[in-house]
């Protein structure tokens, strides 16, 4: 650096001031500098960041008879879907078609299947997170339950790979 000031002109003279008052310089200016790139990265990710939760937040709202409560009743099911059609969005093509599903009250059940095999989309539609096309998704609770939105639950994959279901249910 110094070569190249005392290189550019011949009146460039280098004097013990102007080394200390460069290299002081240089010092002040070395943290924030290597600082810099990660400062960039960060703030793109919050840009991005940012942009996502806007576009969620001004989404429309999921309606709130995709999945109707129903009092419990003698037949013992617990969730019906009856000829279901389901999308992600409501331009977007259904990801789910004519879905029949009757699941009797307390049970147990397990969706598994191929990746892409439609199995978050399945319990997305059960807990009326996605779009109802068509159909009719109903959830039977008792009328202690009358006030919970909806009583399934949904155990993801990952939480699973941190215990057993076994330890997490208490019951089977």
């Amino acid at each position: 650096m110094f070569g190249v000031y005392v290189t550019l002109d011949e009146r460039n003279v280098l004097d013990a001031q102007k080394v200390f008052v460069s290299m002081a310089l240089i010092n002040i200016l070395k943290t924030p500098l290597s600082q810099l790139p990660f400062a960039i990265s960060t703030s793109m990710q919050a840009m991005v960041s940012l942009r996502r939760l806007a576009k969620y937040l001004c989404s429309e709202e999921l309606k709130g008879d995709n999945v109707l409560k129903a009092p419990l009743s003698p037949d013992g099911e617990g969730l019906v879907i009856e000829n279901g059609t389901f999308s992600w969005s409501a331009e977007g093509p259904p990801c789910l078609k004519k879905i029949n599903i009757h699941v009797p009250r307390g049970s147990l059940v397990a969706v598994v299947g191929h990746v892409g095999s439609g199995k978050s989309s399945l319990l997305s539609a059960m807990l009326g997170e996605t779009e109802k096309r068509s159909g009719r998704v109903v959830v039977k609770v008792s009328s202690l339950f009358s006030r919970v939105k909806v009583s399934l639950v949904y155990v993801d994959q990952q939480y699973m790979q941190q215990s057993t279901f076994k330890k997490m249910s208490g019951e089977y």
